[in-house]
């Protein structure tokens, strides 16, 4: 089997027909006491598939030259201040009501680091997205550009789209990377304006979806600064 060639087609025949299943369980109201199992195959990983098995062991030979190379590396990183011109950006960031809930139960600084001596987990980057920020960025971006790709607190709104697609399920779409789940919200009855109450209503609990701070930052921890957000930023800056 072609598994990168064939996978699209074979996640298409297979999807659609357990959304279907799933789907039809529920209208009838036997989802609830019905077990649906899928199987499937385990065990066969990547590098096993054709042309995928020398570009797997280049980048794996890679993996291991750079941890013997780049050992101790990240260790005490270099930190240091911003300099003046940044003093009216850092303020007008400062500000962002975002940054004073986001960042408001640890010390928080804002500094120049190197990009090459930070601790990055995110295991997997889009290539194709990390493309677009480059090209945004350009070939010798400015100090307040990158100021601002860093720490956007402009936060600017990507398209979003939403249906509700049943009685209680909705789809969000949208191109950016960044639209996520931020959590549950209470709410009180006067607050809901235009949505008739479903029946004597105590208490609201809202699901809010959004975009969240997207500030490129990193934990202090061990005389070591892990990347917490920002990684597509972190490799076009590079």
């Amino acid at each position: 089997m072609n598994l990168p060639g064939q996978i699209v087609g074979q996640c298409r025949d297979t999807d659609q027909a357990g959304a279907a299943l799933v789907t039809d369980l529920k209208e009838r109201g036997l989802l609830d006491d019905t077990l649906v199992v899928w199987g499937g195959e385990f065990g066969r990983t990547v590098y096993c598939q054709g042309t995928l098995t020398a570009e797997w062991n280049a980048a794996n030979e890679i993996v291991r030259a750079l941890e013997k190379e780049e050992a101790g590396l990240a260790d005490d990183p270099p930190m240091s201040s911003l300099g003046p011109e940044y003093e009216p950006l850092l303020i007008e960031f400062l500000k962002d009501p975002l940054v004073r809930h986001g960042f408001n139960t640890v010390p928080t600084d804002v500094a120049m680091v190197e990009l090459d001596r930070l601790v990055v987990y995110q295991k997997h980057i889009d290539l194709t997205f990390a493309r677009r920020l480059e090209t945004e960025l350009g070939p010798a971006p400015g100090w307040e550009q990158v100021f601002r790709t860093c720490l956007p607190y402009d936060h600017p709104q990507p398209p979003v789209q939403w249906s509700q697609v049943h009685r209680d399920a909705f789809v969000f779409v949208s191109p950016s990377n960044d639209l996520r789940f931020l959590g549950a919200m209470p709410l009180q009855a006067d607050q809901l304006v235009g949505a008739p109450p479903p029946g004597a209503l105590v208490g609201v609990v809202g699901i809010a979806v959004g975009f969240g701070t997207n500030f490129m930052n990193a934990f202090h921890v061990e005389n070591r600064l892990i990347l917490n957000n920002g990684s597509h930023r972190a490799f076009a800056l590079r």
